[in-house]
């Protein structure tokens, strides 16, 4: 399944559980609805920077325990945000150095996933994915996302991400299950991150190997 198609799935679930939810009667009067799903009414969001956890390096999210850990990247070009989220992305498809799976850490990448920089417009960074064969379970789904955003969002002067599939347009699951096609910020994803107090006595973060 593309990550377009699961995306698609994970809609329909969602929009099946919410008129399970809502009650929709099949007869009777009309139901007032007072609360409207998934914040629909808020007024559109803004691209607006996010500073990083840790400091203005760029870094790579890696998964520990259902959570999200700041490695610190090796980046040549932090001047230059399109060469410097080219970097990062490249170090996040290769994965997690040795040092950082003997620390816990993984991915919830594919391990042939392809995640490239498609273009760069003011501070929105167009990022397109190709999942490969080996795709997330969708329970993994929201974390693979949120590591590209966060990882992206984390290299100075970009603050949104929008998300392709193969060159198509993807509906993004955010953490508490709704479904975004705009592009999303790393705030969106802040809930996944880990606790700082889990994150080791020294706090710093590890670095990520430039040659895996």
């Amino acid at each position: 399944m593309s990550w377009q198609r699961l995306g698609a799935a994970i809609g329909l679930t969602t929009v099946v559980a919410l008129a399970s939810a809502c009650g929709v009667p099949d007869h009777g009067p009309p139901v007032t609805i007072t609360r409207v799903p998934y914040n629909l009414t808020e007024p559109e969001r803004r691209a607006t920077a996010t500073p990083s956890p840790r400091g203005t390096a760029p870094y790579v999210y890696l998964v520990r325990d259902q959570a999200l850990v700041p490695v610190q990247a090796s980046v040549s070009h932090v001047s230059d945000p399109a060469a410097a989220v080219t970097e990062v992305l490249a170090q996040l498809a290769a994965g997690p150095a040795e040092p950082d799976r003997s620390a816990g850490l993984s991915t919830a990448l594919g391990p042939d996933a392809t995640v490239r920089l498609v273009g760069l417009e003011g501070q929105v960074a167009r990022v397109d994915i190709v999942a490969g064969d080996q795709q997330p379970a969708p329970s993994r789904v929201p974390l693979a996302v949120a590591q590209i955003v966060l990882t992206v969002t984390s290299v100075p002067g970009v603050a949104m991400v929008l998300v392709t599939s193969d060159g198509s347009p993807v509906e993004l699951p955010l953490p508490g299950g709704a479904l975004t096609g705009a592009p999303v910020t790393a705030q969106d994803y802040a809930s996944l991150l880990e606790r700082p107090a889990a994150s080791g006595a020294s706090g710093r973060p590890s670095q990520v190997a430039t040659t895996r």
